[in-house]
């Protein structure tokens, strides 16, 4: 979502920039300088800001998450590669989750139980994928026992579970700022999320362990056909959710950028509002308490002055 550039120090009247201004005055238009209002403006806006780019970076890490829900982890080979990649995303995500929660934002949002446990599943999602990484280069390389590779296989599905919580928490997160920044909830399509994040990866489930089973015994061709025709309405289940998540977060993104307009706009108003009182106080003030009348010869000018009083020059 493109942002609009702000001018860092502007004149609340002439929009002259006073960042190397010193004194109490505007030096363009002599406006009175409100110092306090501007630097309470600055730090909401720049935490906003910060928020909107955490909010972007992790959807997409949602968005990468694709690798998984368009297949290409059960393609033979190229999977090792993507679910390594998977890895990688789970690191990224990580990184904005830490960013959105190091600006205090996640603390308005809390009191649901999916945001609120989001930061601890989501290091549980990292250490899996950083584990099933590692596991997976090694089983790539060389030929590794049954028992192990049932092991990996059962830490992907739980790893696949962990980020379809995570992305879950995300979807909840962008639905309740998005609430609570504009007034009205999401279209009402959202309301499938939890049917197409969690059908997806347990859809995924038996082809999975089908992998598993094959390793023992040969599979009947109709119960690989079954657990193949699942994993593709798991896919499409998975799209769809990412789809969604992704909205309700661009959504949630556009909401605060709108609030931090307003608020900046409100505070502007209030600063203009502060100057007319001041000036208008200070014109009172000139009326209650007048200035006194200059004293006798106060302000009198003597001419030639210093002009030499010699009868020579006269």
């Amino acid at each position: 979502m493109p942002t609009k550039p702000s001018n860092p120090y502007p004149c609340d009247n002439c929009g002259y920039d006073l960042r190397a201004t010193k004194g109490e005055v505007c030096p363009e238009c002599g406006c009175k300088i409100n110092r306090r209002i501007h630097l309470q403006s600055s730090i909401d806006q720049n935490e906003s800001q910060v928020v909107i780019d955490a909010l972007g970076d992790f959807r997409k890490g949602v968005d990468w998450t694709l690798v998984a829900w368009l297949g290409c982890v059960a393609i033979p080979f190229f999977g090792q590669l993507a679910w390594v990649v998977l890895a990688l995303v789970s690191g990224w995500r990580m990184i904005a989750l830490g960013r959105l929660e190091s600006s205090g934002f996640l603390d308005g949002f809390k009191q649901h139980k999916f945001i609120k446990a989001w930061p601890i599943y989501m290091k549980i999602e990292l250490a899996l994928a950083i584990f099933g990484a590692l596991f997976t280069l090694v089983a790539s390389m060389n030929d590794v026992p049954v028992v192990l590779f049932a092991a990996l296989v059962l830490l992907r599905i739980a790893w696949l579970g962990l980020v379809s919580l995570n992305n879950f928490s995300a979807g909840v997160l962008g639905f309740q700022a998005v609430t609570k920044f504009e007034g009205e909830a999401p279209h009402p399509a959202f309301r499938f999320l939890p049917l197409a994040i969690f059908g997806a990866p347990i859809l995924s489930i038996p082809f999975f362990l089908q992998t598993i089973v094959a390793e023992l015994v040969k599979i009947p061709g109709w119960v690989s056909t079954i657990s193949n025709l699942l994993l593709v309405f798991a896919c499409i289940l998975g799209i769809a959710s990412v789809i969604l998540i992704h909205t309700v977060l661009e959504q949630a993104s556009d909401a605060i950028y709108e609030s931090k307009k307003k608020r900046s706009a409100r505070t502007k108003k209030r600063a203009n509002v502060e100057i007319e009182d001041s000036a208008a106080t200070a014109h009172l003030k000139q009326k209650i308490f007048p200035d006194p009348p200059p004293a006798p010869g106060d302000g009198d000018v003597i001419p030639f002055e210093n002009d030499s009083t010699d009868s020579s020059r006269s």
